[in-house]
């Protein structure tokens, strides 16, 4: 019996991950339909298609809502215009020592530049937005040329996961339409069919294919070699027609070269759950609502009527001004008139509505991330301040923020590191860091808030201990007050630049002490030379102990000394 070659092997388990996936797309639908319906690609079929998707949406709340999300994510997590992240030893007396943090300061700035120049900030916000409509939102990260690194986020039904032991997502599967002249510019023309190969070289450039793309731990991988094809991660790409038994590109990456964030995860769900989910009910619901309401005001602006045979066969005007002719011999009752009356409570409908839109918008957190867009207007607004307003909500975010940070942002800002160390764009470390590891600490809006919700504020300790003050000024010598400057300037990420090591202080308060002790010797000076004359005068009178003759001597001993 023939051994199972490769490409056998990984269509088998594309397949199987393809079949795992089939339980949550329906549910997916659902959310595109009723929620996002610019978002999502379920066969590939929907690439590059422009028709008009919105049927199922007559209220636009739910859309809003999500866009608020993304949007809010964006500014309270990663906002191009404010430092979010920063760089630290896993030795914290490391980070007194003014080398290594001017060091993690200029690391910090250029892998900054770095992903403002990227599409970074560009990918972020969708990837967002699709956290929180679907719950996952796995983003392509690549090398790049012109740009240092490039990413690419990905939309639902255009991708598959599967997970390791540990449920870290671990593989990703994906179906591309690729025109042919697109294969061939990206694989060469020895690597693809002999049916490509044809199309090619006839001119047929825009005819489409299907290729298919796994990226997973490369289990056939021989330790030792360096090859692409030995690299830690496997990334090969095969047509998806034909039986040709041949890789159009067998490849490896020595780090994952994509992440796969999830807003909330259950048991051992591969894919997660959104806020989309938990508002969908409600979405459908603000739908029927909405026609309803539409229905009940075209009822009482423009309800059904009935009237005499004299009408049949006959136009009735309903325009302003205009006259319908009737027989006069049916007497003078009115020949139309509403078959009911229509008694609407139009206040009643209008805020069962609201509520409705209300429910959307807190299981989309809007009211957090608007309360963010307005602090990035108004600077005078803390996190901290951001945090007692909204503390519930704050709460409710926390193990999603922790999970972005492990799944999202921590991957990503190693791969930039990574990237960007191969190519010599760093600064070589100073020799304190030689075995040290680094460690990402975010100092974002939302980060900040978290800090402040949970840990409480330094200034609050402060004014706590300086109310006790007035009662026993002793209670100041618990307080550290370097080590709290040290501290919140951690928290809020100040520039270390601007804030002394403690062996610069150390130096500088020896310093304002001699400088200090030096000029009361100046000023005691006259004083000095007055007491040595009367001593000197007294013909080597013995001076009592605490005597002002006293210290004048011990000044002048001192001074003979020094």
């Amino acid at each position: 019996m023939p051994q199972e070659t490769k490409l056998q092997r990984y269509r088998k388990r594309a397949s199987a991950i393809k079949s795992d996936r089939t339980s949550w797309e329906t549910h997916w639908r659902d959310i595109q339909q009723f929620i996002s319906p610019r978002s999502g690609r379920f066969c590939l079929a929907d690439s590059n298609q422009g028709r008009k998707k919105s049927q199922r949406i007559i209220n636009g709340a739910p859309t809003q809502a999500s866009k608020v999300l993304g949007a809010g994510m964006s500014s309270g997590l990663t906002n191009p215009a404010k430092p979010w992240f920063r760089l630290l030893t896993s030795d914290p007396l490391l980070m007194e020592v003014a080398s290594v943090k001017q060091w993690l300061f200029v690391v910090e700035n250029r892998m900054r530049d770095v992903m403002q120049r990227s599409n970074l900030y560009n990918a972020l916000p969708q990837c967002y937005r699709e956290l929180g409509d679907y719950g996952t939102a796995p983003i392509w990260i690549e090398e790049d040329d012109a740009e240092v690194i490039r990413f690419y986020p990905m939309t639902v039904g255009t991708y598959w996961l599967a997970t390791d032991h540990r449920r870290d997502v671990d593989t990703l599967y994906r179906e591309l339409k690729m025109t042919t002249r697109q294969i061939v510019d990206k694989f060469g023309i020895t690597n693809v069919s002999l049916t490509v190969r044809e199309q090619y070289n006839s001119g047929k450039f825009e005819t489409t294919h299907d290729v298919a793309h796994l990226v997973c731990p490369n289990a056939d991988r021989q330790y030792g070699k360096i090859d692409a094809k030995n690299k830690p991660w496997s990334s090969c790409y095969w047509l998806c027609a034909g039986n040709d038994d041949k890789f159009l590109s067998e490849r490896g990456y020595d780090k994952k070269p994509f992440v796969a964030p999830r807003w909330d995860v259950l048991g051992e769900d591969i894919y997660g759950s959104s806020p989309g989910m938990d508002a969908l009910g409600d979405a459908k619901m603000l739908q029927v609502r909405e026609k309803q309401f539409a229905l009940a005001i075209d009822k009482g602006i423009d309800p059904p009527l009935y009237g005499g045979p004299e009408l049949q066969n006959k136009t009735v005007g309903a325009l302003p001004g205009s006259v319908t002719i009737v027989n006069p011999s049916q007497g003078a009752g009115a020949p139309l008139a509403p078959i009911y009356q229509v008694r609407h409570d139009y206040q009643g409908a209008i805020a069962d509505k609201q509520d409705i839109i209300q429910r959307i918008r807190d299981a989309y957190y809007a009211s957090l991330f608007l309360l963010i867009s307005g602090q990035a207007d108004d600077p005078r607004k803390t996190a901290y301040e951001i945090g007692k307003i909204d503390q519930e909500r704050l709460l409710m975010l926390g193990p999603v923020l922790q999970r972005l940070n492990n799944e999202l942002l921590d991957p990503t800002i190693d791969r930039v590191f990574a990237v960007m160390f191969e190519r010599g764009m760093l600064p070589e470390p100073p020799p304190q860091l030689q075995g040290q590891a680094l460690h990402i600490d975010y100092i974002s809006i939302l980060a900040q808030a978290q800090k402040f919700l949970m840990t409480g504020s330094i200034g609050q300790f402060m004014q706590f201990v300086g109310g006790l003050a007035a009662l026993s000024p002793s209670v100041v010598d618990k307080v550290d007050f370097d080590q709290a400057v040290d501290e919140f300037a951690n928290d809020i990420g100040v520039p270390p630049s601007i804030v002394r090591s403690d062996d610069d202080v150390a130096a500088l308060r020896q310093a304002k002490e001699a400088q200090k002790q030096a000029q009361q010797m100046a000023a005691m000076a006259p004083a000095i030379a007055q007491y040595a004359k009367a001593a000197k005068d007294a013909g080597g009178a013995v001076a009592e102990p605490g005597s002002l003759l006293g210290a004048a001597g011990a000044a002048v001993n001192a001074g003979a000394a020094g």
